[in-house]
């Protein structure tokens, strides 16, 4: 199984590029210029972590690599611009043939279409045109051939992998192929595996295709060709835009008879803005569990396929023009790259939080998570949380070896009655690797040191499971560990709920689903998810006027956090009065509330770095966004989240960094 991500090398100047669009012109020139067309639009996608690089560097494409490789990318496919001999954009491949770096595997993609002024490789105002006329094929696979040499270079048995874009293109098509393998064969491969695109600009049957010689066809995506109105989601004029869920749905009922593989094609999201303004087609995807079911459907799909051609695409890893990369922007950061490695061991991406939501309401938080009981168990934390969670393994009859704590001088001390040993210990000889529960509210800083030894979360390691049953499962020639998380209200940690106007309220305190998925969100941003609110506010380290202030929209949670704030702090002032703080939580029921939000955000009333806000329905949702668009000198990133819910979509905006 090879996950291969396609790669575009536009990322430097060239004097063509000059010539034709103006000096110094690269990708990054259409992508800095994006606007948004529309409310809610996402435009423009700025990269975060290697800013805006120049793949004449060694060291941006080794980074590029080392991150690639860690997300569970097995290889670049690079496009290859060749006309008769002439190439273009060919610096950064040529560097990484001659120069052995980085170690990744790679294959071509001859994107043998005409380069014009418009972006789509149409025909109308050429700059440079693919001449078949004088195209000489042994030619190029001789030159190919000194990349298909390169031990990185993807080899489906002893046969060079490579990839015609627009093989409809091609008169004599498959005197060409034939070519192509003669040649090949004096190059010293027993012969090369030729895979054709299906793509919108393919007029090719599948029949047709492995007439011509082709050894496979992959289905490029998106293959704006098959789309129709029922796929559209609005009618702005100039612009097409299109459901990504629905494209995703589609694609994975298809079902096409062939005799030869069709590998399947999967992107993240894709908006040519960039390039075509306010002519572009659109298809934004903010969800990255869409995505990651997507992936996971492709993958399951090549298994019937010989090992060597398990391939699944992936546009793109670098298609920043298109709106469709798995390189980090500022807005999702890793969030498509998290989706891509969770795909690989087939789980579904959860959005970062680690509730599995279900039965229309956050009191309910249920997951599952089983792993070996021969594998050592050890808790990362020796606190509260950690102690609470020991009881837990402890009443269950399982036996955890010791606590780990990035915190030396804790190190080989004992607590509750075993040591503390250092992350050093996960570098285990034994056949079984061990199993950690974190329980800190400084797992963010933990994860990234448990994902570097190649920890998988769910299956190698559990964050905060303080409200669980945990239980043994035997089965004919294994015994598991089993972690169920129960049944609870996350307030104030009560397992009953009566319904009242079709509406779940714990019985003990009463708070209502709304309420109980914004603490939830916030008890995720503080890394305390797991522990009741009325646990968390009382660690007596944390100060409450830094960890969070409620709106007036939520009157029983700010009578939590300010009976909390005096009992714990025995102070008088009420939380409600603060107009500084960390976290504000707000749950907007009409458009009343949501003006008087932005009025608030707009006048200076309160300042605060992080807002969580619930919009009730779609409506208010797209209400709030289209206002906080305009409010681009008060913040500086938003952030957005869904929740599915058995009767529909919550949505959650967190705007981070007001200023």
């Amino acid at each position: 199984m090879k996950i291969i991500a396609f790669y575009l090398p536009q990322y430097h100047p060239i004097q063509e590029n000059n010539e034709w669009w103006g000096n110094g012109f690269t990708e990054w020139t259409n992508v800095s210029k994006a606007r948004p067309q529309f409310n809610g639009h996402y435009q423009p996608h700025i990269p975060a972590d290697m800013g805006f690089y120049d793949l004449r560097l060694s060291e941006t494409r080794e980074s590029q690599a080392k991150l690639a490789k860690k997300y569970g990318i097995d290889a670049f496919c690079y496009y290859h611009y060749w006309f008769n001999g002439k190439m273009l954009l060919e610096r950064p491949f040529n560097e990484v043939v001659e120069s052995g770096k980085p170690d990744h595997e790679f294959c071509l993609c001859w994107a043998n279409e005409n380069w014009t002024k418009r972006w789509d490789g149409m025909d109308q105002h050429i700059l440079i045109k693919q001449n078949y006329e004088e195209y000489d094929p042994s030619e190029h696979i001789r030159w190919l051939s000194q990349a298909f040499k390169d031990s990185r270079y993807i080899k489906i048995n002893n046969r060079p992998l490579f990839l015609i874009y627009r093989a409809s293109d091609i008169p004599n098509l498959k005197e060409v192929i034939t070519s192509w393998r003669t040649e090949i064969k004096e190059q010293g491969f027993d012969d090369i595996y030729v895979v054709c695109a299906n793509n919108s600009q393919n007029i090719l049957s599948i029949q047709d295709i492995t007439e011509a010689g082709f050894d496979a066809v992959y289905e490029f995506a998106p293959n704006l060709k098959d789309f129709d109105e029922r796929l559209s989601v609005s009618s702005i004029p100039g612009l097409n835009i299109y459901s990504y869920k629905k494209i995703v749905e589609r694609d994975m009922k298809k079902k096409v008879d062939s005799e030869i593989p069709i590998f399947p094609c999967v992107f993240p999201s894709w908006d040519n803005t960039p390039r075509r303004s306010n002519n572009a087609t659109v298809i934004q995807n903010e969800d990255a569990s869409l995505y990651s079911t997507w992936l996971i459907n492709s993958i399951e799909k090549v298994k019937e396929f010989s090992v060597e051609e398990q391939l699944v695409f992936i546009n793109a890893w670098n298609e920043w023009g298109e709106g469709c990369h798995l390189e980090p922007d500022l807005k999702h950061g890793h969030m498509f790259l998290e989706a891509t490695k969770n795909a690989l061991t087939g789980k579904q991406y959860n959005n970062g939080l680690n509730a599995v939501l279900k039965n229309n309401d956050l009191a309910k938080i249920k997951g599952s998570i089983k792993f070996d009981s021969r594998r050592p168990l050890y808790i990362w934390g020796t606190g509260v949380a950690g102690q609470r969670i020991l009881e837990f393994f402890k009443s269950a009859k399982i036996h955890v070896v010791g606590f780990i704590d990035g915190n030396e001088s804790k190190v080989n001390t004992i607590v509750n009655g075993l040591k503390v040993y250092s992350r050093s210990i996960l570098r285990s000889d034994n056949d079984y690797a061990p199993f950690v529960c974190i329980a800190s509210m400084f797992h963010e800083d933990i994860e990234p040191l448990l994902i570097e030894s190649n920890y998988v979360r769910n299956i190698d390691y559990v964050v905060n499971i303080s409200n669980a049953t945990i239980k043994k499962e035997y089965k004919k020639d294994q015994t598991q560990i089993v972690i169920e998380h129960g049944c609870y209200c996350n307030i104030c940690g009560f397992g009953k709920f009566v319904t009242r106007n079709a509406v779940e309220i714990c019985e003990k305190c009463g708070s209502k689903p709304h309420e109980r998925m914004l603490i939830e969100i916030l008890s995720e941003e503080l890394g305390v998810g797991g522990l009741p609110l009325s646990e968390w506010l009382n660690l007596r380290d944390m100060n409450l006027l830094n960890v969070g202030a409620v709106s007036e929209e939520i009157p029983f949670l700010n009578l939590v956090f300010q009976s909390a704030y005096v009992e714990t702090l025995e102070r008088n002032a009420p939380i409600i009065s603060c107009t500084e703080f960390d976290y504000a939580l707000f749950s907007l029921k009409n458009e009343t509330e949501v003006h008087s939000l932005i009025d608030n955000i707009n006048s200076g009333s309160f300042f605060s770095s992080k807002i969580i806000i619930l919009a009730h329905n779609e409506m208010l949702y797209d209400k709030l966004l289209s206002l906080m668009n305009c409010l681009n000198n008060k913040i500086s990133k938003i952030e957005r989240m869904y929740w599915m819910y058995k009767t529909g979509f919550q949505h959650v905006l967190i705007v981070d960094n007001q200023i």
